[in-house]
């Protein structure tokens, strides 16, 4: 069984190459709708998480739709998919899935919103920390909500010791 599906992939690779689309990249997907053959739709998103299985390989997009956000698995290798595309790619992003896209999206408004009441304070290395901070999650979030934090320069960034402070 396993030598067919090989085969199989073998085949339907020399067809139609599998893109390679990574977690938190942007992509554009070009599909047909189910509905009526003719029309063809453009889905545009993040890419949340892949799931590596030869020809049955899927991708989670993320999109928000009207202020809801929305996930739909996509299958690269189905003959609705005319193509799909990556339109950026986001380093911050990277491990998209590991994080609720709320915290991810709060994370962001706080740091850009920093960064515009700070922007003739901040250098090289405060911004080098804030990416940092993109990258690691809700606990330094919880640390820039802080009412003692002033501005990049006020954040403390040992790791080793958390910080226990009563809002």
């Amino acid at each position: 069984m396993a030598i067919l599906n090989k085969r199989g992939v073998e085949a339907s690779e020399k067809e139609r190459p599998i893109p390679d689309i990574k977690t938190g990249n942007v992509v554009e997907i070009k599909l047909e709708v189910p509905e009526n053959r003719r029309r063809l739709s453009i889905y545009k998103g993040i890419v949340m998480s892949r799931q590596n299985a030869g020809t049955h390989t899927t991708i989670r997009v993320r999109r928000i739709i009207a202020g809801i956000g929305v996930e739909i698995v996509f299958p690269l290798c189905h003959g609705s998919v005319e193509w799909a595309k990556t339109l950026r790619y986001r380093a911050f992003m990277r491990a998209a899935r590991l994080k609720s896209p709320k915290d991810r999206l709060q994370i962001e408004s706080i740091v850009s919103a920093e960064f515009r009441r700070n922007s003739q304070q901040v250098d090289r290395k405060n911004f080098l920390y804030v990416e940092y901070l993109l990258r690691r999650g809700k606990k330094q979030l919880d640390q820039l909500k802080i009412p003692d934090t002033v501005g990049l320069s006020s954040l403390k960034f040992n790791l080793s010791q958390p910080q226990n402070h009563k809002p």
